[in-house]
């Protein structure tokens, strides 16, 4: 329970988003009384126009216990302003930031900028927030996390993965090592993350909600967990 991970899209303005697709989802996003529908990129529509969008008076299906509340979509500078500024609140530890770009060869220029610029723009928001020692940039984009590299090869990345064949493999494909490999949790095999740690690489997988589940692999040794219900997490720990 150290970590928010968040999604990026891009405005028209170049502001990054913090949201799960770079348009809206109509499932969350009520788009009754504008002009857009669900094919409409966050790319053509300015910060302020995103925002004025609620995507949270619906509430999400899949989690039936979120509190609802009209919101819109906001950008990641204002997202991380109000996390730093509770857990101070709080008196509790900063947390850090596991922040994916959400980009693919057939986004480009349509729903998200063009790769290298999108990377551009992450890393110097990371910069200008100053939460590069609280941040990984990760995505399951192999150009994003080369273009990370070529540009900063300091800030922590994690390769995400749906399904290895070999995680050894993908890491040589990639052409560096990450700090950290995420892989989708039930592809993951308790050798494989023997021969991770062997090569210096974390093992922390992804979306991990049954709680059989996280002990296993917490018995297998992952370095750490990617779960949306950070309350079963602790109950295992």
């Amino acid at each position: 329970m150290t970590t928010l991970e968040l999604d990026l899209a891009v405005s028209s303005n170049g502001q990054l988003i913090v949201s799960h697709e770079p348009w809206f989802n109509t499932t969350i996003c009520t788009l009754e009384g504008t002009t857009y529908d669900e094919n409409t990129p966050l790319y053509s529509l300015t910060t302020a126009q995103i925002a004025a969008v609620d995507c949270g008076t619906k509430g999400n299906p899949d989690f039936p216990n979120q509190a609802t509340q009209a919101l819109g979509k906001p950008t990641l500078r204002r997202v991380v302003a109000y996390a730093d500024s509770v857990a101070r609140a709080m008196s509790r530890s900063l947390p850090n930031y596991n922040i994916e770009i959400k980009s693919k060869s057939d986004y480009d220029g349509t729903y998200t900028p063009p790769v290298r610029e999108f990377v551009r723009l992450v890393r110097h928001e990371i910069s200008d927030l100053g939460i590069e020692s609280r941040a990984t940039v990760q995505s399951f984009d192999r150009r994003a996390l080369r273009e990370l590299h070529n540009q900063d090869s300091t800030l922590r990345t994690a390769y995400l993965s749906v399904s290895p064949l070999s995680a050894k493999r993908e890491i040589l494909d990639l052409g560096f090592t990450p700090d950290v490999y995420s892989p989708y949790h039930l592809s993951l095999r308790p050798e494989t993350v023997e021969e991770l740690h062997e090569m210096g690489v974390l093992v922390i997988p992804w979306t991990v909600n049954d709680v059989t589940r996280m002990s296993t692999l917490m018995r297998w040794g992952v370095d750490g967990l990617i779960t949306d219900y950070p309350d079963r997490l602790a109950g295992v720990l």
